[in-house]
């Protein structure tokens, strides 16, 4: 059977005609505004799907993290790598890894929360371009290395992670969006004490004692302004 030139260059491209899926999964009969849209229905659909499991009984962060690294994946070929859209999914995914890291320490499964927040630390990196547009998201890394230290401690490594709950420490110190110093300070105490060094250990518990009782006083500062303040338009009313 004789193959013609028009039929050999057909069979080479896999035969396809219009109406057939283009490179991007979609007709290619849509315009390029059509298939843009239909993606951006995709991400969103599943933007949401992804935070439903995270809300659900059942607190599905597993296929919530896979879905958010879909959306990411999706925004990084749709919008490039300094869009807004962008950082956004990077801020989520970074959370889910850290809040599923921290389920799987729970379970002993170390090898899986060490891959997922050393995932969240590539997300965070401090040259990265996130970093340098957001400074909320040295909270994230602070957090990040703050879990990092927690997972090295259950390993009984205890070297690594003093190093990390210091370098979570020296962030938290360094910028207004700390999300617990205290934490991370009650961390490294018992870290320290664990390894023996008891002295070290207690200056870290008095400090994080020192960190509560300011923010105990501010809370009570904060009822006494409001309370207050309703005393007084309650009195305006009379």
């Amino acid at each position: 059977v004789l193959v013609t030139d028009e039929e050999d260059d057909s069979s080479s491209t896999g035969g396809r005609s219009q109406g057939q899926s283009g490179d991007a999964g979609f007709p290619t009969s849509l315009s390029e505004d059509e298939q843009f849209h239909q993606i951006c229905d995709e991400i969103q659909k599943k933007e949401a799907l992804a935070k439903r499991m995270q809300h659900s009984r059942s607190r599905d962060f597993e296929s919530s993290v896979e879905l958010l690294e879909q959306v990411l994946m999706s925004k990084l070929q749709l919008y490039g790598p300094g869009a807004e859209e962008v950082f956004d999914t990077c801020e989520q995914l970074t959370l889910a890894y850290n809040t599923l890291a921290m389920k799987l320490i729970d379970r002993d499964d170390f090898d899986g929360a060490h891959e997922l927040l050393k995932k969240a630390e590539v997300l965070t990196d401090k040259d990265s371009e996130l970093s340098r547009t957001r400074e909320q998201v040295t909270r994230l890394r602070a957090v990040t290395f703050n879990n990092l230290g927690c997972l090295f401690k259950h390993r009984r490594n205890f070297y690594t992670a003093i190093k990390y709950l210091e370098r979570a420490l020296h962030i938290e110190e360094s910028t207004s969006y700390a999300e617990n110093p205290a934490s991370t300070h009650l961390n490294l105490c018992a870290t320290l004490s664990m390894c023996g060094r008891h002295d070290k250990a207690l200056a870290y518990a008095n400090a994080a004692l020192k960190i509560l009782n300011k923010q105990m006083s501010l809370k009570v500062t904060s009822k006494l302004s409001d309370f207050k303040e309703a005393h007084k338009q309650h009195a305006k009313l009379l």
